[in-house]
């Protein structure tokens, strides 16, 4: 049976890039301006960000917009 390689998942950039800024869950919520509970979810699948979102962790959490960007592209 030929060997297949097992696909990555698809956030799972982004989610090393807000950890690597010790983004936490407690901290989301302090920027997003949200629940706990919301911002563990939206670590967890990063996927379910908007884009206003992103724009407001590129402002208040001071990561540059373009290491957002190259997390997302293909």
């Amino acid at each position: 049976m030929p060997y297949l390689k097992p696909k990555a998942e698809p956030w799972k950039k982004l989610t090393r890039l807000l950890r690597g800024y010790r983004i936490t869950g407690p901290a989301l919520a302090g920027i997003l301006g949200c629940s706990e509970p919301t911002a563990y979810r939206r670590l967890k699948e990063p996927g379910t960000l908007t884009l206003d979102e992103l724009h407001t962790i590129s402002l208040r959490a001071h990561i540059p917009m373009e290491e957002i960007r190259e997390t997302i592209s293909r």
